[in-house]
């Protein structure tokens, strides 16, 4: 197969989020509020060459009834139109309270790509914005990437990062992802 893996957040890497105030944001909860980040369609574009590519994302809106399935389904398909080459978006919907293994900053839903791909043994990366990805990469053995951003070190969930974790590499701009994950 020859392929390494790496694992995209959703929100602030493919999907821009709703901005609400100073250093608050939500996901979209509906088609019309999804605008993808077009920076990302060619960096997207490129990786798939040399990666299977996979969307791991939370969603807890889901479960607090502030988003409901066809629009859940209606963004995450728009995710694939605008990026065709992403294998597979990975999805929970459970909040912090509920305790579930696939929630990041747990591995579930990263365990779940590799296990029903069969990429065992394979290279693999991990992208996102907030300290919960890099966490859930951290505890993957995945290579991490922040992009940085003013929210990423935010409590997420209630939580707050763990005061030792930092990410392989950190980014400014989604473009910068070529540099080090292309190299």
């Amino acid at each position: 197969m020859g392929k390494k893996v790496i694992f995209l957040d959703r929100d602030g890497i493919l999907v821009e989020p709703i901005k609400l105030e100073k250093m608050k944001e939500r996901a979209p909860i509906a088609i019309g509020e999804y605008e993808p980040i077009i920076e990302a369609k060619p960096i997207v574009k490129l990786l798939s060459n040399k990666f299977k590519i996979f969307v791991i994302t939370n969603q807890p809106d889901f479960t607090k009834q502030k988003l409901d399935l066809k629009n859940l389904n209606e963004i995450n398909n728009q995710v694939l139109i605008d990026f065709p080459q992403i294998n597979k978006i990975y999805c929970c919907t459970h909040t912090i309270e509920e305790n579930c293994i696939c929630r990041k900053p747990k591995t579930g839903l990263l365990e779940r790509a590799i296990s029903e791909n069969k990429l065992y043994g394979i290279e693999k990366w991990m992208v996102g914005d907030r300290w919960v990805d890099i966490l859930a990469g951290s505890n993957f053995n995945c290579a991490t990437v922040l992009l940085r951003r003013d929210i990423s070190w935010l409590p997420s969930g209630g939580m707050h990062a763990p005061k030792n974790l930092k990410p392989h590499y950190e980014i400014k701009r989604i473009s910068e992802l070529e540099k080090i994950v292309l190299a």
